[in-house]
């Protein structure tokens, strides 16, 4: 089964915390059902290849929708 490894960099908001934005990652990811990690750096996400593309392009539009005027994903 694929992995994605994803990581974001919110950019141009008012806080310095990332907390928000990995707790509404981690919300994305479970409404799907899918199999994660949560390591120091980044997140590890198990499922198809399909699914995964999906919820990296939720992460990321989720940050853009919540505050920052850009957002760096990896």
């Amino acid at each position: 089964m694929p992995l994605l490894e994803i990581s974001i960099a919110p950019v141009g908001n008012a806080s310095a915390s990332f907390s928000s934005h990995v707790n509404r990652a981690v919300q994305r990811i479970e409404q799907r059902n899918l199999n994660y990690q949560i390591t120091p750096t980044a997140t590890v996400i198990e499922g198809d290849l399909d699914e995964l593309m999906e919820v990296a392009k939720d992460i990321h539009r989720d940050a853009l929708q919540n505050g920052s005027s850009r957002v760096i994903t990896n």
